[in-house]
C-alpha cells in the first residue's frame, strides 16, 4: 500500500561544492534509482521523480527526470570545472572533489544506499566517504546543516503542502539544505492560500519542476508498506 512518503538524498546547497547546480545535477545522474528500488528495496516502492506522492491530487509525472546516466554526469562535472586527473579523481584549482554521504544506523536499506552511492561517485572521480550514526546524532547534524549528502525520508505526507512547504520554502522548518528560490517560495505559499484547487495544482506542479531541475534533493523512492491482514 502507498505510504504517503518518499526516500530522498538531501544535498546541502550552501556547501561550497554543492552550491553549484551542475554538481547537484551530476550527482542526480549518478544515482541509479530503478536499480536501488529493484534490489535494495526488493521492488517495494516506486521510483520517485518529485516530492508529491503518487496518487495525490497534485501529482504529475510530467516533470524533469534525472535518469541514470554517468556520461551526462561526467559532462556536467567537466562544465563545473571539476576535471579528471591522471589518478582517476577529479579536482578543481588543486582542490579534490570530496563528498561525505551519510545516513542513520537504524535503517539497513539506507546504509546500503549510501554504499551504492559511494561506489558510483568514486567511479565518476569523486572521493566519496560514508558516515553512519545513530538517528539522534545523525538528525541533529542534518538539522544544524552539518552534512553534505544525506539519505533520509519524509513520512505522513497527507497533502501537497505537507510534502513541500517545510522542505522547499526559504525559511521552511525542514529546509535543512537551505534551498533558496524565491519563485518556488511564492508558488508554494500561493498554493496553500488559494481556494481554487486547479490553480493550486498547477502551482505545485510548476514548483516541483523547478525543484527537480535545481536538484536540492535526489528523489529516490515513493515509499510503500506491506500490509498484512
Amino acid at each position: 500500500i502507498p505510504a504517503a512518503g518518499y526516500t530522498y538524498v538531501n544535498l546541502n546547497t550552501v556547501d561550497p561544492i554543492l552550491s553549484d547546480v551542475k554538481v547537484r545535477q551530476a550527482l542526480s545522474y549518478l544515482v541509479n534509482r530503478q536499480e536501488i528500488v529493484d534490489t535494495i528495496y526488493q521492488g517495494i516502492g516506486q521510483v520517485a521523480k518529485g516530492p508529491i506522492p503518487m496518487g495525490m491530487w497534485a501529482y504529475t509525472d510530467d516533470i524533469p527526470s534525472f535518469d541514470y546516466d554517468p556520461d551526462k554526469a561526467a559532462a556536467l562535472l567537466d562544465e563545473a570545472g571539476w576535471v579528471m586527473g591522471s589518478d582517476g579523481m577529479r579536482s578543481k584549482d588543486g582542490t579534490p572533489l570530496k563528498l561525505t554521504v551519510s545516513t542513520h544506523s537504524e535503517d539497513p536499506d539506507r546504509r546500503q544506499v549510501i554504499e551504492v552511492m559511494q561506489a558510483e561517485f568514486s567511479a565518476a572521480g569523486i572521493q566519496a566517504d560514508t558516515s553512519v550514526a545513530d538517528w539522534p546524532t545523525f538528525f541533529a547534524d542534518v538539522q544544524a546543516g552539518n552534512y553534505q549528502v544525506s539519505v533520509v525520508g519524509w513520512l505522513n505526507l497527507s497533502n501537497p503542502d505537507r510534502a513541500m512547504f517545510r522542505q522547499f520554502t526559504i525559511d521552511g522548518a525542514g529546509n535543512y539544505g537551505k534551498y533558496n528560490n524565491p519563485e518556488v517560495d511564492k508558488l508554494i505559499k500561493d498554493a496553500r492560500t488559494t481556494l481554487d484547487q486547479d490553480a493550486a495544482k498547477q502551482m505545485y506542479q510548476d514548483a516541483t519542476s523547478i525543484i527537480v531541475e535545481e536538484a536540492p534533493y535526489i528523489f529516490l523512492q515513493h515509499q510503500e508498506y506491506i500490509a498484512i491482514y
